[in-house]
């Protein structure tokens, strides 16, 4: 909590690259040397350190959810919002709608297990 209040003090200008990087491993540091500004030195860490969601991946844990052995149907569906959170929900055409839902059918419905 000290950070987050440290790191948005408006009243004194803070040094945000000195105070992040107190708490930054050594792999890192080759990916933020040579950044100027605190702006792409956050930038450079969120790469790092922030993973892309997979969201055909997202989308496949999504439909296969089922309902676990004493799980209360409020837990269920808590757990099933909670994974939803994943799938990138956008506005899209029919025509999108369609070959997104062939494509989580084709994955679901494959033998391969790679495929899944």
């Amino acid at each position: 909590m000290w950070l987050y209040s440290a790191w948005s003090n408006t009243t004194q200008p803070l040094n945000r690259r000195g105070l992040l990087s107190k708490f930054l491993t050594h792999v890192v540091n080759p990916y933020v040397e040579d950044c100027k500004t605190s702006e792409t030195f956050l930038t450079e860490v969120k790469k790092v350190y922030v993973k892309k969601i997979n969201d055909i991946f997202a989308r496949r844990v999504l439909t296969t959810r089922r309902q676990e052995a004493g799980e209360s149907l409020q837990q269920f569906f808590q757990a099933f919002k909670l994974v939803s959170k994943d799938c990138s929900i956008r506005a899209v055409t029919a025509k999108q709608y369609r070959e997104d839902l062939l494509r989580v059918s084709f994955i679901k419905s494959a033998l391969s297990s790679i495929i899944r």
